[in-house]
């Protein structure tokens, strides 16, 4: 099985439950580790496949695990809720209206407090996210001064 197909197996098998957070990371970190591997076309394939909505929740969902749990993390693993962010954040793809702001404002603070980890992450998913307004808005909140 290809990661294109593999990763469609994945997202369609999404079930979070309330209150699981153990469980929703697992998810999210499997699909980050895959959609990492895609190309740019098979990235964007793969997006079709998807509401934007359903998207979205899923980036709010790993916001959600990335503020919850990223202060009191060990290095390996702030870079793999970076990496995670990252991941969903260009899975979505957004436009960047009212919910891209929220979604990147609840993790600036601390994305901006670990640059090189951060820098080092958002390389491995810039090139999958196809909306040039999304890539330059994350990056002007992010990464300037």
């Amino acid at each position: 099985m290809d990661n294109y197909s593999n990763l469609l197996d994945i997202v369609n098998a999404f079930r979070f439950q309330k209150g699981d957070y153990d469980g929703a990371e697992k998810q999210l970190l499997l699909f980050t580790e895959n959609y990492s591997t895609l190309s740019a076309n098979k990235a964007e394939l793969l997006r079709n496949q998807f509401d934007a909505k359903d998207r979205l929740g899923w980036l709010r969902l790993a916001s959600t695990l990335f503020t919850k749990d990223f202060s009191k993390a060990d290095p390996l693993r702030k870079e793999k809720l970076c990496r995670m962010f990252f991941a969903l954040y260009s899975f979505e793809n957004l436009e960047f209206g009212f919910d891209g702001v929220m979604d990147i404002d609840a993790v600036s603070d601390q994305i901006k407090a670990v640059p090189e980890i951060a820098t080092k992450c958002w390389a491995q998913f810039k090139a999958l996210t196809s909306n040039d307004v999304a890539k330059e808005n994350l990056e002007t909140r992010l990464f300037s001064s």
